[in-house]
């Protein structure tokens, strides 16, 4: 696909002023934030991966995929034009639609879902500025999953800039980022409109993004965030094609047959608003002792046109998180210590009714289902003559869901999953400059999501039971004098 890009002379001053230094950075010299458990990624007990903003800036600005796909044991697919999956170590085996087994944050703040799903796909990727990648469990700090977590970072330095790009399939990308310091408030603003027609037929995107944040330093000591984020995504999807019907024409969307009409007919895809706001906090009581606490809410509006029905769903969500932290360093040692919680409660009234040509025909069935997840967790990092590090984690993980059938008959039910403790530990021993040796022990769980419980097929399945498992790996790292871009 060819591409224009130019910046819009209105802001070409501005932009060409908040241009940055060359951001090359040694290997060594990276660290990584862990979720407010900042350390050199040479001396990290994680299996991590820090993708840079000038990593993302290498594709074109509507698309991470590629960034993603240069990391090791991590992979992005795009099944559809606007349609993601996140696999970290395969654990796309549980994703047919949507990202889960893989925790994911902005932020503060927290996109998945109490039940496991993210939708990743409404977040611009304009917005990141930076993404660390955890491949595994990490149950000590971010909660039971298997696959892995995702940090996606916003911008944390002044900026302003604008960009166009259009191209082929009648693909027009439009942003706009500004973020600024005034006074005790940093803030940022950013926009987004991007539509594509794609390749083939049933292939439309557009995607409209707001995002608003202000961090707040209001003392020494205080530091409060707020984050408001609204996204309207709609896009089609045109289903797979046998070999026979590529061979005839690549270009088509899935063709109906005697019995079931096509996806262009039925004009198939996914149109989801969701918007998300909330607020933290973290206090520094003394050069020891810090407190976190987090609360947020959001609400998501999805319908679904498929080829055999049409689905609306309503969700809304709250989730907090808190955490004590206690940092103590001596002459060659250092200790640190979290305590703390998050949890959250998922709320979706799920309405099918028969697709007739992309609008609503007679009700099939109407159910709501409530997930209610959380985790206590206890963390400490233990460092010896800034040689050998160490972080031991454990967490006691709950989940459960209570499901009803409002139409056309009433029925429920209530599953409550096993408690489920789950420990971590990681040492890193430093060989030399820029040459560190690691091991790490581990174990993940993964209660099935909204959408496995209650699946496509419009059922309950009751009988799925969480997955589970130890992770267990070896690995050095080391610094070839390069840099880290």
């Amino acid at each position: 696909m060819k591409k224009i890009y130019f910046i819009l002379p209105l802001f070409s001053a501005a932009f060409l002023s908040a241009q940055k230094k060359d951001s090359a950075t040694l290997i060594s010299e990276v660290r990584i934030d862990a979720y407010k458990k900042p350390t050199a990624f040479i001396n990290s007990t994680k299996s991590v991966s820090v993708i840079s903003e000038n990593l993302l800036n290498q594709n074109t600005p509507e698309r991470m995929l590629e960034s993603i796909n240069q990391i090791a044991g991590a992979r992005m697919e795009e099944r559809s034009p606007g349609s993601y999956r996140i696999s970290l170590r395969g654990s796309t085996l549980r994703s047919p639609f949507g990202v889960r087994n893989v925790k994911v944050y902005l932020d503060d703040f927290i996109l998945s879902d109490a039940s496991g799903n993210t939708y990743f796909n409404v977040i611009s990727p304009e917005l990141i500025d930076r993404m660390e990648i955890y491949k595994g469990p990490e149950s000590g700090d971010y909660g039971a999953v298997t696959g892995g977590t995702v940090l996606l970072k916003t911008k944390s330095s002044e900026n302003l800039s604008a960009n166009i790009s259009v191209g082929s399939y009648g693909t027009f990308n439009q942003s706009i980022d500004f973020s600024k310091q005034m006074g005790k408030h940093f803030f940022e603003v950013f926009q987004n409109y991007y539509q594509t027609d794609s390749y083939r037929e049933q292939s439309k995107v557009q995607r409209k993004q707001i995002f608003l944040k202000d961090n707040f330093q209001y003392s020494q000591k205080g530091l409060l965030k707020a984050m408001l984020v609204y996204s309207d995504l709609d896009y089609q999807t045109p289903g797979g094609l046998t070999l026979e019907q590529m061979n005839f024409n690549r270009k088509q969307a899935r063709p109906g047959t005697a019995t079931v009409p096509g996806a262009k007919e039925q004009n198939a895809g996914i149109r989801n608003k969701m918007i998300l706001a909330g607020l933290s906090n973290e206090y520094q009581f003394n050069p020891n002792l810090s407190h976190f606490i987090l609360v947020q809410g959001s609400y998501v509006d999805f319908e679904n046109p498929f080829i055999t029905n049409f689905e609306n769903r309503f969700e809304k969500n709250f989730a907090l998180r808190t955490h004590f932290n206690y940092e103590k360093n001596w002459d060659k040692i250092s200790l640190a210590y979290r305590l703390g919680f998050e949890g959250g409660m998922n709320d979706i009234l799920i309405k099918n009714y028969d697709n007739n040509k992309g609008i609503e025909g007679n009700p099939q069935n109407f159910d709501e289902l409530k997930n209610t997840s959380g985790f206590y967790f206890l963390s400490q990092k233990l460092n010896f003559n800034e040689k050998l590090f160490t972080d031991i984690s454990i967490s006691l993980n709950s989940n459960s869901y209570d499901w009803e059938r409002i139409f056309p008959r009433t029925e429920n039910g209530k599953i409550h999953f096993k408690n489920q403790w789950l420990p971590n530990f990681g040492v890193t021993y430093l060989l030399g400059n820029g040459f560190s040796a690691r091991g790490k022990i581990g174990k993940g769980n993964s209660a099935p999501t909204n959408e496995e419980i209650r699946s496509s097929t419009q059922e309950f399945n009751q009988n799925l039971n969480p997955e589970y498992g130890w992770n267990k790996e070896i690995g050095i790292r080391k610094q070839f004098g390069i840099f880290f871009s």
